[in-house]
């Protein structure tokens, strides 16, 4: 429900590494279980029945276990590609594709991203088992549109992926990235120590697309254990807004909407906007590149709806406006009911923006 109403979800299977999330699904990318157990059951019956088996033949069988794993790998990539491409060819080709890869779905999604043909907008990596050194740069250079930002949760409980680098004789894309992150290239790839921080190297007007998000408490699938990380860190993401200044505006509208109603039990309410009012209209936000006085200024003096009457009132009333729409979309999503899908879209600051500037310039009462 938390991604849904901003975005058509669709989830992508690949039967063939089901349990991929297990040490048992580790070892199918090392050993294809349907060629091993077989030839491995032979050997022995050989063996009981005075035959010589030699290193060789045990040599020889890993390495037909191994044929077989790329054959397995092969299948749940073309599974993966197919169901990608049928799910973009009917969408628009402006839209770009956000992918949240979990696992085994980073190395497949890797692999798409390698391809002339790959076109994704943002790309989340949990449980990530990429290599460290990852040829971002070259793989940017030759397809600039290839990927648009990417974050990689490091989750530095994640024991799993540290079994990771053990596969790199599959394949030399297999790492620790997940728990290691990607290495740190000035102008591509960045480190961010929190979820609840912000990059401390890019700027308002400067950001590299590849950040390593260290989170200290999770190990490989907590991300999933509640919807409300995809609420506050997976979808300000999306909307190409960093997480913790998305809470800082949540945390801001609340304060907005405390303020107005003790104004109004104290019957001092008016047009005039309050102490956090004009501090949520003056910040600066990264996410508006400026501040939302500046960006309602603009926006409203660019349409001609507004006439002739006062910019600067018609701000302080988009301002409400904006934080009272963004509030109505928070409580909706807490009591999580499906009747308020359209409401549910102001969780997106500029769709609340944008709702509330055309509140304003069309009311009759900005006059």
């Amino acid at each position: 429900m938390v991604l849904e109403p901003h975005f058509r979800c669709e989830r992508i299977e690949y039967h063939q590494y089901r349990r991929f999330g297990t040490l048992f699904g580790l070892l199918k990318v090392a050993i294809e279980p349907l060629v091993f157990l077989p030839l491995f059951t032979i050997l022995i019956a050989l063996k009981i029945w005075g035959v010589a088996v030699t290193g060789w033949w045990w040599f020889g069988l890993l390495l037909v276990s191994q044929v077989g794993t790329f054959a397995r790998r092969r299948s749940a990539f073309h599974s993966v590609l197919n169901q990608v491409d049928a799910r973009k060819a009917v969408c628009s080709p402006q839209q770009s594709s956000h992918v949240i890869a979990h696992s085994f779905g980073s190395y497949l999604t890797a692999r798409m991203t390698d391809l002339p043909t790959g076109r994704f907008g943002a790309i989340v990596f949990a449980g990530c088992i990429l290599r460290c050194f990852r040829r971002w740069q070259q793989i940017l250079r030759d397809n600039p549109h290839s990927v648009e930002r990417v974050q990689n949760e490091v989750q530095l409980r994640d024991f799993l992926v540290l079994l990771a680098p053990l596969l790199c004789l599959c394949s030399l894309r297999f790492g620790a990235a997940g728990i290691l992150g990607f290495r740190r290239r000035k102008r591509l790839v960045h480190t961010v120590p929190s979820p609840n921080r912000m990059c401390p190297t890019c700027t308002i007007t400067s950001r590299v697309p590849i950040h390593n998000v260290w989170i200290r408490e999770f190990g490989h699938s907590d991300v999933f254990l509640t919807p409300s990380y995809a609420a506050y860190f997976w979808l300000p993401f999306f909307f190409e807004i960093e997480p913790c200044e998305y809470s800082r505006f949540v945390k801001s509208c609340w304060e907005c909407a405390q303020e107005v109603e003790n104004r109004r039990q104290s019957g001092t309410l008016n047009d005039a906007l309050g102490g956090n009012e004009i501090s949520l209209r003056d910040h600066r936000w990264r996410w508006l590149k400026g501040s939302l006085a500046k960006g309602l200024h603009l926006a409203i003096n660019d349409d001609p709806q507004r006439g002739r009457r006062d910019s600067d009132l018609l701000v302080d009333r988009a301002l409400r406006q904006l934080w009272q729409c963004f509030m109505e979309a928070q409580i909706a999503y807490s009591e999580r009911r499906p009747d308020h899908q359209e409401v549910l879209l102001s969780l997106n600051p500029v769709t609340a923006f944008e709702r509330a500037v055309n509140s304003v310039l069309s009311s009759s009462n900005g006059s």
